[in-house]
């Protein structure tokens, strides 16, 4: 902010609306400071600049001129063009605007420009409003910027940690040097080398011998959507563990010299050595970047899915508890439901919503399932009321069961409501849905908190 109020100058400062331009300072701080807590505060470093804030002291001069001519301030203006036109044309994902509208709307209300209600704790717009007045102000502040200074929860330095330490993780793999010894096959390097996931591999599947050989059929044609399903799960599951111990064993026969290295053992033995998922096998299924994550996860859904097998085979898998995480495809399988539920109701599947609610609330669906094993973060739950999290609360929570079923009736959201996103993992660069949930505070509270759920931790 003091920068801000630098470049600007006391003659440009008080020409007219000081008051706006002091909240533009402060409003800009505030969106640039939040790329430190990405991906919670943002889904992405946006690149505010100098060119943002000049086209906002643009629009906040003219709205002071107007406000002089018509005796009124025309706030909602001034909200559509920082959100539609200038801060907003940077954003690209739904909820990071919603994130950018929050801000404008605590930020530029006439209680705020007035001094009646304050920026934060140590902030508020001066009056009079001179330049001096201002830098005052700002230099007043406290030297750290807590979590709270940007609506985040108290806990969030630890996803802040994560994230680091994820993206060190993902710089190493990206400026590894591939050496001579990878690139030449030298066979006792590349044992030495290759040794721990062969063997981590041949473990699980000793564990699990049955996996070799993943039954597809499921008792006969039939036309219910969520057995057609399965069928596909367990075909995709099968493919991809036949690819995977197809690769891997050839490159044990390679490293241990009973067979002769090709072009595609090649390519898949300096992937692994260097950390990362050969194309072939993430093109089947995009998963955990890491080999050893990504195989891991491979067996423990092909496990699942026979499971699921039996209990679709008895009519016992939409009874019990379903975990998304499971499969594969999770929105494919909620696709099934939603046709079963759309050929039970003899209607078009384009007709249907999906709803959510805590399983003692119930919902108006024909059909629905109870879904276990979501992770939260952004807040608490004290059973199934949103808190704000504290300062040792665990970064990521694990959610009670929730329903999720199919209706005609398109929900109008009301105040005590709020969409949350669904991601893959907490790295939110995988959208799969929204999902609803009561609140009871004021929605801003949970969108300035970075609220989200997922359906794994990694």
């Amino acid at each position: 902010m003091q920068r801000t109020l630098s470049i600007w100058g006391p003659e440009y400062f008080e020409k007219g609306g000081s008051e706006l331009l002091f909240c533009l300072a402060w409003f800009h701080a505030v969106l640039q400071e939040r790329r430190t807590y990405v991906p919670q505060g943002w889904s992405k470093s946006y690149e505010f600049s100098v060119g943002d804030l000049r086209a906002g002291a643009f629009v906040m001069g003219a709205a002071a001129r107007a406000a002089t001519e018509t005796g009124s301030l025309d706030i909602d203006i001034v909200h559509g063009l920082m959100e539609d036109a200038i801060y907003g044309g940077r954003i690209d994902n739904p909820y990071d605007a919603r994130v950018l509208r929050a801000y404008l709307c605590k930020f530029f209300t006439s209680d705020v420009l007035e001094g009646q209600i304050v920026l934060n704790r140590e902030l508020s717009v001066p009056h009079p409003c001179s330049h001096e007045a201002a830098l005052a102000a700002v230099s007043n502040m406290s030297d750290h910027d807590p979590p709270e200074l940007f609506g985040l929860p108290n806990n969030i330095e630890r996803s802040v940690q994560r994230s680091a330490s994820f993206e060190v993780s993902n710089q190493l793999r990206k400026l590894s040097v591939i050496g001579k010894e990878l690139i030449s096959f030298d066979r006792e390097v590349w044992r030495s080398k290759l040794a721990p996931i062969l063997e981590h591999w041949q473990n699980m599947m000793a564990k699990y011998p049955a996996l070799s050989a993943i039954q597809t059929a499921l008792g006969g044609q039939s036309n219910d959507p969520i057995m057609g399903f399965i069928t596909m799960e367990t075909k995709a599951a099968n493919s991809i563990i036949k690819e995977v111990a197809s690769c891997l064993t050839a490159l044990k026969k390679v490293v241990y010299g009973t067979a002769l290295l090709t072009p595609h053992i090649q390519a898949i033995a300096i992937c692994l050595m260097t950390g990362t998922v050969p194309g072939t096998w993430s093109k089947k299924w995009d998963g955990p970047e890491k080999p050893t994550a990504w195989l891991a996860q491979l067996i423990r859904k092909a496990v699942a899915i026979t499971s699921w097998q039996s209990k679709v085979s008895s009519g016992s898998l939409l009874e019990e508890e379903i975990d998304l995480n499971d499969v594969f495809r999770p929105l494919t399988f909620l696709n099934s439901l939603r046709q079963l539920t759309a050929r039970q109701n003899k209607c078009a599947m384009d007709v249907l919503h999906l709803i959510s609610a805590w399983p003692n609330a119930g919902i108006t669906s024909s059909l629905s399932i109870i879904v276990k094993g979501l992770l939260l973060q952004g807040a608490e739950l004290r059973g199934t009321s949103l808190v704000e999290a504290s300062n040792d609360a665990p970064e990521i929570i694990l959610m009670p069961s929730l329903s999720l079923g199919y209706s005609r009736e398109m929900l109008s959201h009301s105040s005590d409501e709020l969409v949350i996103p669904l991601y893959r993992d907490a790295t939110r660069e995988h959208f799969l849905l929204d999902i609803t949930l009561p609140i009871q505070k004021d929605a801003d509270v949970w969108i300035l908190a970075g609220l989200a759920i997922f359906l794994a931790d990694v």
